[in-house]
């Protein structure tokens, strides 16, 4: 009797622990011109824009002075190094860094 309530117990916790989690909505708006739209609207066209910006900017800096490398042919801890002393030549700000690091960043594992 007593391992048939177990298993009853441990039937029921394992299938809340496949259950879906609720997504939180953030509704604290940090621009003052920011359009605050639900997460599962932006984050597709956000991801994708981010890593337009990121490639149009290592395609277009990058290839100025030297061949460009395939994205994952590094791992992320390979190019951190790499992008650390090209910001210097290059001369880069800290969000065309970013950005630049998004996309290369999102090949590697």
């Amino acid at each position: 009797m007593i391992l048939k309530y177990t298993f009853s117990a441990l039937l029921v916790l394992s299938l809340m622990g496949c259950s879906t989690k609720k997504v939180v909505k953030d509704e604290v708006n940090t621009k003052p011109n920011a359009i605050v739209l639900s997460a599962q609207k932006t984050a597709p066209i956000a991801v994708v824009h981010e890593k337009l910006d990121g490639k149009n900017l290592y395609e277009n800096n990058c290839a100025k002075c030297h061949q460009l490398y395939e994205p994952n042919n590094f791992s992320k801890r390979e190019w951190e190094p790499i992008l650390i002393k090209m910001k210097r030549y290059a001369d880069l700000d800290d969000a065309q860094m970013a950005s630049i690091s998004g996309y290369l960043f999102s090949f590697t594992n």
